[in-house]
């Protein structure tokens, strides 16, 4: 068996290039699809692949060259 890839909420924010509170945030309200593993009552994990996936789960927004005018 491989050990998971596990990363801190600080490398998580760093591959969104948000906050690591704005990733605290997405593990609450995107229960379910931001996966982690809790270790003990405030330790929080992700595996690298379930991050790859939730990036690939979002939605892709183009800019509509109209507002670019």
């Amino acid at each position: 068996m491989t050990n998971p890839t596990l990363l801190t909420s600080a490398e998580v924010a760093e591959i969104l290039r948000v906050s690591p509170n704005k990733v605290a945030s997405l593990r609450g309200h995107y229960a379910g699809e931001l996966n982690f593993v809790q270790i003990g009552s405030r330790t929080f994990r992700y595996r690298l692949e379930d991050v790859e996936e939730f990036i690939s789960s979002q939605d892709l927004v183009e800019p509509d060259d109209e507002d670019y005018d």
